[in-house]
């Protein structure tokens, strides 16, 4: 998917794509063509190979320079692993009925 700056950083959740937990690595493409004067900014889920594999190969093609006027550029970035940007651990959150008995006793404790 490819959206202009303005439409990644707008408000409007149309653009927003949550990953599947099979994909450990949100790739980001951030481009700007010579010809045009804006950026191009597109997004990924995907694996950690793929992605590397994606980012070698895009700054093959253009540099990247975000600083070089008038040139085109194209810069690539793999999040995941390591910072866990795309790392969901909802699946093992489960209630510690442990803590919640030994709290449950201290509240009832503590109104006699």
């Amino acid at each position: 998917m490819r959206y202009t700056n303005e439409e990644c950083n707008s408000k409007n959740s149309t653009y927003a794509t949550e990953c599947q937990p099979t994909f450990d690595t949100c790739l980001t493409i951030v481009q700007r063509p010579a010809i045009l004067n804006q950026l191009l900014i597109t997004k990924y889920c995907t694996k950690r190979k793929a992605c590397e594999k994606q980012l070698n190969y895009t700054h093959s093609i253009a540099p990247c320079r975000p600083n070089d006027e008038g040139r085109s550029w194209s810069c690539a970035t793999c999040c995941g692993d390591r910072d866990l940007c795309n790392y969901d651990d909802s699946n093992i959150l489960k209630p510690n009925l442990k803590i919640l008995s030994v709290y449950i006793i201290y509240l009832l404790l503590l109104i006699k």
